[in-house]
């Protein structure tokens, strides 16, 4: 159990320690901080405890009273940390023990119910997590992060946006690798697009799980894949397998369905259409992965044409009868401007340019310079 040390406590507790006063420099300060008596009287035995590098029960218990004073001191958890594995350093490798960590962990959560974009509280749940990864076996590491992971997910209850917990969750599943907890994060990222499909962290969560899985996946499985795979890398990026990204771009577009107007599937629809064109046409990739890729994208810009036309004979709402769907076309746009080769999709292209220029008013003269370099192209051609 933590103890929470009170003013009264301190000289009893510290009778041989002498408290050691902020400096604040040889000028007094033109606007100093007003600190409450009890931080400041803290603060001053942790400075004296820092100088002797004390690492005691009693040095604990002053780190747990300075940072339930401020969670954002991250020399304070430094110094915790240190301590903890002094006083409680009989796991492996001379490192804290589980029961510590957990222990510990909790302390953090009772902390960080207020503070859920504290720099500091998430790095020390990383820390002794660390060392959890790192003393059990696959099945103690998997069990772990997905407590863990569980944790991450109240968080997100609250605000699914919040970046250090998505951040996070990356680095547990990323740490473990475990082909289990990749499939896990897919179906998370996707109960989290349900909850909100204009949730661009989830979107990206996917496109993380479902890329770097990959290598997880590949790695269990007993013959490795074939055709253009997770092995296939450039930049440090993973290329899906060719039908994995053609379920990737379904479930896109299955999204894009839902809402033609939220720009998050369409974002993701051409990440995973990009991909696959970069990747075919590659010096020495074989005509197959063109040919491939060029169905799987011209497929694609049929589906979007239809979904156009849908919209345009059927409108979602009256006051979007003659407003076309800024977000549907562009997207249109990115995957016909792909084939550089073809002047009949470089002229529709061209002509949806127009379009956004006049509709997408704030963008207008990037849909110019967008035109302008389709009829460029086009000339070349001529």
């Amino acid at each position: 159990s933590h103890i929470t040390l009170t003013m009264i406590d301190l000289p009893t507790v510290f009778p041989d320690i002498t408290p050691i006063p902020q400096n604040e420099g040889k000028e007094p300060p033109v606007c100093s901080i007003s600190y409450a008596p009890e931080f400041v009287q803290a603060h001053d035995y942790l400075r004296a405890l820092l100088r002797s590098d004390e690492r005691s029960q009693r040095a604990l218990d002053l780190t747990t009273a300075c940072l339930e004073m401020n969670p954002a001191n991250y020399t304070v958890w430094h110094y915790r940390r240190r301590i903890l594995t002094t006083l409680h350093g009989g796991g492996v490798g001379g490192e804290m023990d589980e029961e510590v960590i957990d222990k510990d962990l909790e302390f953090a959560d009772t902390l960080g119910g207020t503070n859920p974009k504290n720099y500091q509280l998430w790095y020390h749940r990383r820390a002794l997590l660390e060392i959890r990864f790192r003393n059990a076996n696959q099945g103690g590491r998997v069990e772990a992060a997905q407590k863990e992971l569980g944790y991450v997910d109240k968080i997100l209850e609250d605000d699914s946006k919040n970046y250090h917990a998505w951040s996070h969750r990356q680095w547990i599943v990323r740490t473990v690798n475990n082909p289990q907890l990749w499939k896990s994060e897919v179906d998370y990222s996707h109960s989290k697009i349900l909850d909100d499909p204009r949730n661009n962290s989830a979107w990206n969560q996917r496109w993380f799980a479902t890329h770097e899985g990959q290598i997880a996946l590949s790695s269990a499985a007993s013959e490795g894949p074939t055709g253009n795979t997770c092995n296939d890398l450039k930049g440090g990026r993973v290329i899906l397998p060719l039908d994995v990204a053609a379920e990737e771009a379904h479930y896109a577009l299955c999204g894009a369905k839902l809402d033609p107007y939220n720009e998050s599937p369409w974002r993701y629809l051409i990440g995973v259409l990009m991909e696959q064109w970069r990747f075919a046409q590659r010096e020495g990739n074989e005509v197959e992965n063109v040919t491939n890729a060029t169905n799987l994208i011209t497929d694609n810009i049929a589906q979007i044409r239809e979904m156009k036309q849908s919209l345009e004979d059927q409108p979602p709402a009256p006051d979007l009868a003659s407003v076309p769907c800024v977000s549907l076309i562009s997207a249109l746009v990115d995957l016909l401007e792909i084939f550089v080769q073809n002047k009949g999709l470089l002229e529709e292209a061209s002509t949806l340019c127009r379009t956004l220029a006049e509709v997408d008013y704030v963008r207008r003269k990037y849909w110019r310079k967008r035109e302008q370099d389709v009829r460029s192209q086009i000339e070349t051609l001529n």
